[in-house]
């Protein structure tokens, strides 16, 4: 009962994080009927309009240029496809605009500028208030760049104008990964501080299972599910901590963009070699090693690739790990079940958790039109699974220390009852 108040505790806590989202509509957001002090922040997400292939200034978009904008949906990746007749690439430049419309001029308006790959300026009301790297046309005027920005604006009338200049040269996807937020200086910074607390809370359980469990295999190193399951909560506790994106404490803003490339790429494709090789540890019978081979092979070349090459190429290999993630993810789910039902030890608290974790994560998909926050619901049900993993082992480790107990018993009865017979 405890488990679950927790587990409850914590979904409620990420709900609460998610940003408010209001969709703008070719290229105007109107907030005329919303108070900002009432909200947390609200995410810039709808269709704002963009001017592809081309780096506008505020006084070029003023003029009224030859150049249209296109509606687009934000938050959005730059992948070949067609916006209104324009051909939209992976790779190249743009300039995005928003008008937001407000009940009153705000005096104490922030912006969060989120990371967005790979180099972008941003300008409110025809001022320069952010800049990560150099947005540019052609790769050699461009460098990659990485911060995550709390910026004050003073309104002079109800409406503010945002123009966002992004591009990419560097990686395999540029674009918005994470939509700007905005709020009141109070509630947007109360918002960051409670995010920075679960992210803390959150880390502090990975670390704390991560070195339990590996004390576990310190002191027993036959017991290979304990090593490697500490792995994965290590791995999830770098990965977590690479990918905050707080006004407090980011770490983008304090190392190399392509060092922090390395870290997110790198940690995600460690994940998958670790996981199937906790998985075939705790159900060997039912998991094929030819899986494992496989992925330890893929998670291997993959992983060498982000050590010695540049983003632009290790991040290539992304979509066929999003591929072989799902279909590893139904593998796993099969095999769950498989062992559920030959009642193998642990297996119906381990299949609980992937269902939990898939829930979570429909949850999140389905609500994210009317609420916004990148990523917090899944890592609660990331936190979840592990929590039931760790709970999962130490009752194998309990049932099993329980049986030496009671064959220890036995065997004392024995050796008294064959002392008495002598």
């Amino acid at each position: 009962n405890k488990l679950v108040i927790v587990l409850i505790i914590v979904f409620a806590c990420c709900w609460q994080l998610e940003a408010v989202t209001y969709n703008a509509k070719n290229g105007v957001l109107d907030l005329q009927h919303i108070d900002l002090h009432k909200h947390h922040s609200i995410a810039l997400t709808g269709k704002w309009k963009i001017f592809w292939n081309v780096i506008l200034s505020p006084e070029e978009l003023k003029k009224k240029t030859t150049i249209s904008g296109k509606p687009i949906s934000l938050p959005h990746f730059w992948i070949k496809r067609m916006i209104k007749h324009i051909p939209v690439k992976n790779k190249g430049a743009a300039t995005y605009s928003l008008t937001i419309l407000f009940k009153k001029p705000y005096k104490n308006l922030y912006l969060k500028c989120p990371v967005i790959n790979t180099s972008y300026t941003l300008y409110a009301n025809g001022t320069l208030i952010h800049k990560a790297g150099k947005p540019a046309l052609l790769k050699k005027n461009s460098h990659p760049g990485a911060s995550v920005h709390l910026s004050k604006i003073t309104l002079k009338s109800s409406k503010l104008e945002l123009l966002v200049q992004v591009s990419n040269h560097f990686q395999l996807l540029g674009g918005f990964f994470k939509p700007i937020e905005i709020g009141i200086e109070n509630t947007l910074q109360s918002k960051e501080l409670y995010k920075l607390i679960f992210y803390i809370f959150a880390a502090g359980i990975l670390f704390i299972i991560a070195l339990y469990h590996g004390g576990i295999f310190f002191l027993r190193r036959d017991n290979w599910a304990a090593l490697f399951f500490s792995l994965i909560c290590l791995t999830v506790f770098i990965r977590l901590l690479n990918s905050m994106e707080n006004i407090y404490f980011s770490p983008v803003n304090f190392i190399s963009w392509q060092f922090y490339k390395k870290i997110s790429f790198g940690s995600f494709y460690l994940l998958f070699p670790f996981s199937v090789m906790y998985v075939h540890s705790l159900f060997p019978n039912e998991f094929k090693k030819t899986v494992v081979r496989i992925t330890q092979g893929l998670g291997c070349i993959a992983i060498l690739l982000t050590v010695i090459s540049k983003p632009l190429i290790f991040t290539l290999p992304l979509h066929i790990f999003q591929i072989f993630s799902f279909l590893l993810y139904v593998y796993v789910l099969y095999v769950s079940i498989i062992a559920t039902i030959r009642q193998r030890q642990g297996s119906s608290l381990f299949l609980s958790g992937l269902v939990i974790y898939f829930l979570i994560l429909i949850f999140y998909l389905i609500n994210r039109k009317m609420i916004y926050g990148f990523g917090y619901l899944p890592i609660a049900g990331v936190l979840i699974f592990i929590i039931i993993q760790a709970f999962m082992l130490s009752k194998i480790f309990s049932d099993a220390f329980k049986t030496v107990e009671k064959l220890s018993t036995e065997l004392q009865t024995t050796n008294n009852e064959l002392r008495d017979l002598n």
